[in-house]
């Protein structure tokens, strides 16, 4: 509080006075100035792009506008128009825009404002809306409905519902059109989906219940914490299995690598190797020879090389 005479440390020192009345108190005295530093935004507002034929003629212009919010500076148009006259556009709205409430409350609270709320696609006869709608899951705003506006007399139908998300903001469980369900499962701590759950016949409830039997957690949330799940469950075909009235897809990955395996309904995986870089190196799927032995099988392999090698 003394480095200043207003005796608030949140006022800007004033230098003049602190060396005429501080000297005697502080020496020596070592004082910095640094200039304001002022926040920069750049941004695309106009492109222009011609093509040209064979000839060195331009045969169209398209030019494309665009423009931004004054506040979070986010895109909230792109206008498009070539010299043949046909305009389009896309219209973006967000978060912000939201009147007060307890979901814009706490998107503020987390900086989620610029949560896309809106996409507006329009020609110069026809537009196409799509709408988020937002709910709390785990005292989080994730989309809960999107609507499109595609239904009769273009009016606003829903066509995706998120019933359920995992603490790291990964959906569970969707459904379409009120009937068709898809689940998904995630682990490696949420990086990573691990099962695609296709059905018409399970309840959510029904579904953790399995899921937590065959790999022994005691929620499908407590799945999606691990750092590595049994991996062994995903490529024998256990959940193909005991969910037999699902199309199930299972996945494992390697982190920072990539995908590893991949089981479809059949029960048939596929392996994906990779080089020490990264790269994938082949795919390939296990076969048992006349003795019951794993045979592998290659279905691509890659082979890289910089130029002139």
């Amino acid at each position: 509080r003394e480095m200043n005479n207003a005796g608030d440390p949140n006022t800007p020192v004033d230098l003049n006075w602190f060396c005429t009345n501080m000297t005697s108190k502080y020496t020596p005295i070592t004082a910095y100035l640094y200039p304001a530093i002022v926040p920069q935004w750049t941004a695309l507002k106009k492109k222009t792009e011609k093509n040209y034929n064979e000839n060195g003629v331009i045969q169209t212009t398209t030019t494309t506008d665009y423009e931004y919010d004054s506040s979070l500076k986010l895109l909230i148009k792109e206008s498009t128009i070539n010299s043949n006259g046909n305009m389009n556009y896309i219209a973006y709205t967000y978060m912000n825009e939201l009147p007060l409430g307890a979901i814009k409350s706490k998107a503020q609270e987390l900086n989620f404002l610029d949560g896309l709320v809106s996409v507006e696609m329009g020609t110069n006869n026809t537009s196409n809306k799509k709408i988020n709608e937002y709910s709390l899951f785990n005292n989080v705003p994730l989309i809960s409905v999107e609507k499109t506006n595609t239904g009769f007399g273009n009016t606003l139908e829903s066509r995706l519902v998120y019933h359920n998300y995992d603490s790291y903001g990964n959906p569970l469980y969707i459904s379409k059109d009120s009937s068709n369900k898809t689940f998904y499962l995630w682990s490696y701590q949420g990086q990573y989906p691990i099962a695609e759950i296709k059905t018409t016949g399970y309840t959510f409830a029904e579904l953790e219940a399995i899921v937590n039997s065959v790999f022994s957690v005691p929620s499908i949330n407590a799945l999606s914490t691990l750092a590595v799940p049994n991996e062994a469950k995903l490529k024998d075909g256990s959940l193909q299995k005991v969910l037999s009235k699902a199309l199930v897809t299972t996945y494992t990955f390697k982190p920072f690598f990539g995908m590893t395996s991949v089981t479809n309904p059949s029960g048939i995986t596929t392996y994906y190797d990779y080089d020490n870089r990264g790269r994938l190196k082949r795919t390939y799927i296990k076969e048992k020879d006349s003795n019951g032995i794993d045979v592998e099988k290659n279905i691509q392999w890659y082979d890289y090389h910089y130029q002139n090698q």
